[in-house]
């Protein structure tokens, strides 16, 4: 018996220490790229529907043509040698479906391809000369080999629980969903609480969830159980409720609680989200204004809660090698072409507005911080018609609801977040339009200025420019 306990204390230790020294090894690796000065990290991150999907798409398309992107500095430079996806990929890690969703959007009928359900990995390899003469007599190019991360956007609202303890994570979400925001959705599951079976409550919860999301409401817990494709294990094994101190499941749901920590969200936390280099945020801001005011504060919630789960900062080579924090973000305010032009300023001023809080709280001093209004790929075109001796900027393009060609005047954009009786009902009423056709071939200047996406070369630059010289 004396023995079988060493033995159990000995395996205990051993895989205590196994993810230490997964960090170590972690850390040689990493070694040689920030000593090599040849890989970016770039963890694209958003909201479910935020676009992600469509902006890691548009993202490998236009660098892998290296045209249409103006305003990055090595393609204006005539420095940009060329982009090439790289196939082969780490083990275990899935493959970004690029060319699925690229042939989806330039297809005959092109769509908007599905949200992602599971982590994926697009990576390119980027040729380019450098900008100083030492450096192109050294060589005469270099390569920097970009991993673009995508992951579900409901992933990342997990991420706090790994600094709560069950009991405090219930009573948090209970209130939550007790009130008027959340209440009509998640009415089933509070009815159930006193007296269903626990794999009745569980699938209770879990609509409830589902349709929260529906509703674009983003504090959803746990996240995982919104996309259960991503799941090697039954739906029912994994999801934890809410309950109230001395309920009958309590015990259940606490262990659960613990179970799902250290199987799927801190994995993710320390081999994802700790090794991200340079970030992109993705927020649909118009959506958040057609919903009303207590659902733009969900959002705004939402986003302090994932900005919070990142480590931000510079640092000397050794302490990157060590300890990776992000060093550059960019906030982007997506589907900037469903408004007209005239509105992107107010756009980019209300998405500051939206961040601000949450961004002195996670210290972005020490970091280059962007924001921009982007559409990744446009769908409208800005049009000026007459209406009632009064000149309008609206938009054009074909809205999703109908699958007609429209003229929309989608109404202006304020630069700050409504008060009050701003919310009117009548104001915001910003439409989804379809994609319009992905072009394959080599890019048309259109009026001067039309590379089939809005601002999309900015955030290039602003992620990807530094490494680029």
């Amino acid at each position: 018996m004396a023995v079988q306990d060493q033995t159990r204390a000995w395996l205990k230790r051993a895989s205590d220490l196994l993810p230490a020294w997964r960090r170590i090894e972690q850390g040689f690796e990493r070694f040689g790229e920030v000593v090599a000065g040849d890989r970016v990290r770039v963890a694209v991150t958003g909201l479910s529907r935020s676009g992600k999907t469509v902006f890691v798409t548009c993202m490998g398309h236009h660098l892998e043509r290296g045209q249409g992107l103006p305003f990055l500095n090595a393609v204006a430079d005539r420095r940009f040698m060329g982009a090439k996806v790289v196939t082969r990929l780490p083990r275990g890690v899935p493959a970004f479906p690029f060319r699925a969703h690229q042939a989806a959007l330039a297809g005959e009928h092109p769509h908007w391809p599905a949200p992602s359900t599971d982590l994926s990995l697009l990576r390119m390899d980027l040729r380019f000369r450098p900008r100083s003469r030492l450096k192109r007599g050294l060589a005469e190019g270099r390569n920097l080999v970009v991993d673009i991360i995508d992951y579900p956007g409901e992933w990342l609202i997990d991420l706090p629980l790994l600094h709560q303890a069950y009991a405090d994570w219930a009573a948090v979400t209970l209130a939550r969903m007790q009130a008027p925001l959340y209440r009509l959705w998640m009415r089933p599951f509070l009815d159930a609480l006193s007296s269903a079976p626990i794999e009745v409550l569980g699938r209770a919860y879990v609509h409830g969830l589902a349709a929260c999301r529906d509703a674009r409401l983003s504090l959803l817990q746990p996240g995982r159980a919104l996309t259960p494709t991503a799941l090697d294990v039954p739906l029912e094994a994994m999801v934890f409720c809410p309950v109230p101190p001395g309920h009958r499941f309590e015990a259940v749901f606490r262990e659960r609680f613990q179970a799902y920590l250290e199987r799927w969200v801190r994995p993710f936390k320390e081999h994802v989200v700790d090794s991200v280099d340079r970030q992109v945020v993705l927020v649909d801001v118009l959506e958040s204004l057609n919903r009303g005011p207590d659902h733009f504060d969900d959002t705004r919630a939402a986003l302090a809660m994932i900005l919070e789960a990142f480590n931000y900062g510079r640092g000397a080579w050794w302490q990157r090698m060590l300890a990776p924090k992000v060093e550059r973000l960019v906030f982007c305010a997506t589907k900037a072409d469903h408004v007209a032009n005239s509105q992107h300023a107010n756009l980019k001023l209300l998405l500051q507005d939206m961040v601000d809080d949450a961004a002195r709280r996670v210290s972005l001093d020490a970091i280059p911080v962007e924001t921009l209004a982007v559409a990744s790929l446009r769908a409208t075109d800005t049009v000026r018609t007459d209406h009632d001796g009064q000149r309008l900027s609206c938009v054009r393009g074909v809205l999703v609801e109908s699958g007609q060609e429209r003229i929309v005047f989608p109404g202006e954009v304020p630069p700050t977040m409504p008060r009050g009786d701003e919310w009117d009902d009548q104001r915001f009423d910003f439409r989804r339009f379809a994609p319009r056709r992905l072009d394959l071939g080599k890019p048309k200047e259109v009026n001067g200025a039309g590379h089939g996406h809005i601002r999309l070369d900015q955030v290039l630059e602003a992620v990807l420019g530094d490494r680029l010289t």
